[in-house]
């Protein structure tokens, strides 16, 4: 009984060690001090990662490639896209975009990353590393001018939109661009958003940077709600605590605390047992 409680605790500890590990962190931007942000996704508190080093008050899409393990913004303005340091907050210059994508998307299935350009309303597949965009298609649904945000859930293969225009959340057809709407609006009448989904909470996150409020979103009905301010925080990315979106590896810490448990464990087991092989001395 002794040894198996020993067990428990240890496991107990080592995966809740692995849990914290996991945990994922949802990037923005302020546009107006221009820093990297990282944002409480339980009070919307915002946390200064560092300063950007560019003019990023046009950001409008942020987005996170989990296999290159790259954090890239697009400009609606500037048309610049840049990498940044998730862990200094510095962005690096990498092209010029051929038009203004007011949004940006990553689906890590595919390694496809994907722009909404809010003038004409399409939308489009890009190449970061040329600027290049390809179009797919229109959303139509009356969609045809930012403010718009994108955001894609890898376990379901769903591309979301939010439109500020009409204050709707989309489910977009990814092979032709088509936007169906998702209930009967988000119920916040916003200006400039920024989405993002948490798979491994499987939360839809919204900002909008002019009521400067972070959201959730019910993903059935298309509304939102509110979770706290986010002052000055346009795009958002979220970042896995795993690799690439799979489950945490226990760190080596963890392995060896576990390993050296069970060693113990059984060195314990084996000295019960010798002792109670040894025969008892008659008085």
């Amino acid at each position: 009984m002794f040894l198996h409680k020993i067990l428990v605790v240890v496991t107990l500890l080592v995966l809740g060690h692995a849990a914290a590990a996991s945990a994922g962190v949802i990037y923005g931007v302020d546009d107006v001090s221009d820093n990297l942000v990282t944002i409480n996704p339980a009070t919307g508190a915002v946390t200064v990662v560092g300063s950007l080093g560019a003019n990023f008050s046009d950001i409008a899409g942020l987005t996170y490639d989990v296999n290159s393990d790259i954090l890239y913004s697009t400009n609606s303005v500037s048309t610049d896209v840049y990498t940044i340091n998730r862990t200094t907050g510095a962005a690096t210059f990498l092209s010029t975009q051929d038009n203004n994508f007011a949004s940006a998307a990553f689906d890590p299935n595919t390694n496809t990353f994907y722009v909404g350009q809010g003038s004409g309303g399409t939308l489009r597949t890009l190449n970061p590393n040329t600027g290049v965009s390809t179009t797919i298609g229109s959303f139509g649904a009356g969609i045809t001018s930012a403010p718009l945000g994108l955001g894609f859930d890898p376990d379901t293969d769903v591309l979301y939109m939010a439109y500020g225009g009409t204050d709707t959340l989309y489910n977009v057809n990814t092979a032709t661009g088509a936007a169906t709407a998702i209930g009967g609006g988000l119920g916040i009448n916003g200006s400039n958003y920024g989405l993002t989904y948490d798979f491994d909470a499987d939360v839809l996150y919204l900002t909008d940077n002019g009521l400067d409020n972070l959201y959730t979103v019910n993903t059935t009905t298309g509304t939102a709600t509110l979770v706290g301010s986010t002052p000055n925080v346009g795009g958002l990315a979220y970042v896995s605590g795993g690799s690439g979106g799979a489950p945490a590896i226990p760190e080596p810490s963890s392995l060896a605390l576990l390993t050296l448990a069970t060693c113990a464990a059984g060195a314990f087991a084996r000295r019960r047992k010798e002792q109670e092989d040894t025969p008892t001395p008659v008085a």
